[in-house]
């Protein structure tokens, strides 16, 4: 599989948004991911089926998050009249149901009401909403906004890492050969996340979180 570069592609070495990257790549944690046991075996269409549904279960409680951010991140940007970033937040939002729409296919292909998919939230999982949800409290404006997308732009920009390294490493390609069943059991999850639709939104989010930044102050910054 790839090595992590160093930098978001076409991202200024200053902005924010490269300079958080390059140091969650060089710190190892993007590394880390990329070869955690759960994302191997998803590449290598070994990830039992339960781990792969409890996992989505938890994505809905994850997305659920990410679109209630969104809408914080809207009104701060009311707030501050920044129509342009308002419309950006509003296409970010549109872009979550894009996601939720992979689990009703998942939902569909196992036979089950998206309801079903649904689960209370692991540890982690809570621990991170419960993050989300804190982002930019005691901040207004352009500041809260610049906040929230900072605490959301790292999963965003490591989910198109990962899409993309799979897709990359071919994984879904060798599958239909050599006794394998015709198609990869996650081929769907590795070419969403790695496709221009997909790649579009962390693109927008740290391009606005960029421009957000240099609005605030330094201490904010």
């Amino acid at each position: 599989m790839a090595t992590p570069s160093g930098l978001p592609a076409g991202s200024p070495a200053t902005s924010t948004s490269a300079r958080l990257w390059a140091e969650a790549a060089t710190a190892g944690t993007v590394w880390a991911a990329l070869h955690h046991p759960f994302v191997r075996r998803l590449a290598d269409g070994t990830l039992p089926p339960a781990v792969f549904r409890f996992y989505i279960a938890q994505d809905a409680a994850f997305l659920a998050a990410f679109a209630a951010g969104y809408e914080g991140a809207r009104a701060a940007a009311r707030e501050a009249g920044d129509g342009a970033a308002v419309d950006v937040l509003t296409g970010l939002g549109d872009a979550v149901a894009e996601e939720l729409r992979l689990h009703a296919a998942y939902a569909a292909a196992w036979g089950v009401p998206p309801s079903d998919l649904a689960g209370p939230p692991a540890p982690a999982t809570a621990a991170y909403t419960a993050f989300l949800e804190g982002a930019g409290n005691g901040c207004a404006g352009l500041a809260r906004v610049a906040a929230i997308l900072a605490a959301m732009a790292p999963c965003s920009r490591l989910y198109g890492f990962l899409g993309c390294a799979l897709a990359g490493a071919g994984v879904v390609g060798r599958w239909g050969h050599e006794g394998m069943a015709a198609r990869h059991p996650f081929a769907d999850w590795i070419e969403t996340y790695s496709s221009p639709g997909y790649l579009a939104a962390p693109a927008a989010k740290e391009a606005l979180l960029d421009l957000v930044a240099g609005e605030v102050d330094k201490g904010e910054r």
